[in-house]
């Protein structure tokens, strides 16, 4: 992240100059300058939260707020600080919905251990053991994934896709997890019709 330029007050009143109001500098009474800020935005971009950078750095919100609107340069550098984040939460939803993290295993409260896959064709005093491990995958994060880059996958297309198969009523009022309760009920159904099966199906 770019070094901001130009002179930054503290955002707070020069009490060496009579003046008068309220300390909103920080709790180290230190002006909110180009270091300051710049450990400000370290944090933004691992959090995205305003409140623990500002304790963290240990200046006042107010002082923060006054800074975005006046000073151009620091507000560009927090919307980039956002957009880092944001992206950085997008690689997370990824690593966890579409290639999975590797949990371990334990069996009575002891690491389980699973044969070395390089070992399993070898005979059993050859073969080596390492921590045993299963890989997990997040299908709400895969889901989020894919409503945020398929259309097919949108809220809004989900209530038409219903809509038009069923010819239900305007169901713009209910809520994402509710449509797809919905949906997914419908498809049930539908399958128990298609396999000859009973159409009574648990909506619970």
């Amino acid at each position: 992240m770019g070094m901001l330029h130009g002179s930054q007050n503290s955002g707070g009143p020069n009490y060496s100059k009579g003046e008068r109001g309220p300390n909103t500098s920080g709790c180290l009474n230190q002006a909110f300058d180009k270091h300051r800020q710049a450990e400000w935005l370290e944090i933004i971009q691992r959090t995205g939260q305003r409140a623990i950078a500002c304790a963290k750095v240990g200046v006042h919100r107010d002082t923060v707020r006054k800074h975005l609107k006046t000073n151009e340069e620091f507000a560009r550098a927090f919307e980039e600080a956002m957009q880092f984040f944001r992206e950085s939460l997008v690689s997370e939803a990824v690593r966890r919905g579409v290639h999975g993290v590797d949990e371990p295993i334990f069996n009575r409260g002891r690491r389980a251990m699973d044969i070395h896959p390089d070992d399993e064709e070898k005979p059993e005093e050859e073969q080596r053991l390492v921590p045993a491990k299963v890989r997990r995958y997040s299908d709400s994060l895969l889901h989020s994934l894919l409503k945020a880059h398929l259309p097919a996958f949108a809220d809004k297309q989900i209530v038409q896709n219903v809509q038009d198969d069923q010819g239900l009523g305007d169901l713009s009022d209910l809520t994402p997890d509710e449509l797809e309760q919905i949906q997914e009920f419908l498809e049930r159904v539908k399958e128990r019709k298609e396999g000859g099966g009973s159409t009574e199906t648990d909506v619970s």
